[in-house]
């Protein structure tokens, strides 16, 4: 792990490039390890009684009452530089009793592309449910000035009943590295 400087020259043309070598640790690497909710914007829509909450070390848990059956949502937003060269994003969720309709990742491709990812999941109630995202969804992988990739933000859509209470776990989002082991 580290920087280096790259440099070379073709007849006229001399330059050099810093490089940042990041080995991961691990298969899967947290968006934010110790998560602490203070450094994430919360925004919504359509809802009420509303909480955002740490889950455990790397998650977050919404609870909240819906006021509103039009463009009901739950945001977070941090960017947060994903570990070296990911093969994909991982999400975690136990959507409860809520019925999730859209799930929006945005994410930014190097220096200035940004990326949305629109997910419509089938998920099981009241159960884990692991969402995998392949980078190449995200980015295109061969290039690699779209590296680092930057993750912007989750916003989850929902269509739940006006009035209704529900309480959502997300308990990891996670850079995936499959070519190693699960330490």
């Amino acid at each position: 792990n580290g920087t280096t400087i790259i440099r070379g020259a073709v007849d006229d043309f001399a330059g050099e490039l810093t490089v940042t070598v990041e080995i991961p640790e691990k298969r899967y690497m947290p968006l934010d390890e110790n998560i602490d909710i203070s450094t994430w914007k919360y925004n919504k829509s359509g809802v009420k009684n509303d909480a955002v909450s740490v889950l455990n070390s790397q998650g977050f848990a919404f609870d909240y009452t819906v006021s509103s059956t039009r463009g009901t949502y739950v945001k977070l937003t941090k960017d947060v530089v994903l570990w070296s060269m990911p093969d994909s994003l991982r999400i975690c969720i136990n959507p409860g009793t809520a019925t999730i309709k859209e799930i929006y990742i945005n994410t930014q491709a190097g220096a200035n592309r940004a990326v949305n990812y629109i997910y419509t999941p089938t998920l099981t109630a009241s159960t884990l449910n692991t969402i995998l995202i392949p980078m190449s969804d995200l980015i295109d992988v061969t290039d690699f000035s779209s590296y680092p990739v930057t993750f912007k933000y989750l916003q989850i859509y929902l269509s739940d009943a006006a009035s209704s209470t529900h309480h959502i776990e997300i308990p990891a989002i996670e850079a995936v590295h499959a070519a190693l082991s699960n330490a």
